[in-house]
């Protein structure tokens, strides 16, 4: 029995040791046609994807856009320049993920995350950029 006790303990013990408890940091941004918000995920630097930037972004401009967008992410503060197509989900909200790019690193030297937005309307090209400012907890 007192086996059993100390072998539970033991496993509880390193239960609660083996996860450090990252709580997830929450980031906002908005430009004049699009909203957006960032949730970053952390992990453990010995896991091989140890940031993950989610990124969701809702056209809120006038009318309704259900385009596909390009977006480029703002280099700077250590995150590289990239860019890619996202095109929005039944509920209208565009998604990109970003892994081990730098954000809280970028934040942490004063900098920010930014991407800029690209898209067609009405046979016009329109840009946009959004920073993405840290949330509160409150």
């Amino acid at each position: 029995m007192k086996s059993l006790l100390y072998l539970i303990s033991c496993t509880i013990f390193l239960m609660a040791c083996g996860n450090p408890g990252y709580e997830p940091r929450y980031f906002s941004g908005e430009s004049e046609h699009f909203q957006g918000e960032i949730e970053l995920e952390l992990k453990p630097t010995t896991e091989a994807t140890f940031e993950t930037a989610h990124v969701e972004l809702t056209y809120s401009g006038e009318g309704e856009y259900k385009g596909s967008i390009r977006i480029e992410t703002i280099e700077g503060y250590g995150i590289p320049s990239t860019s890619s197509g996202a095109s929005p989900n039944e509920e209208g909200v565009y998604m990109k993920e970003y892994g081990n790019y730098g954000v809280e690193g970028a934040y942490e030297n004063g900098g920010n995350f930014g991407i800029e937005i690209h898209w067609r309307d009405g046979g016009e090209e329109h840009s946009e950029s959004i920073y993405f400012e840290e949330m509160d907890d409150s």
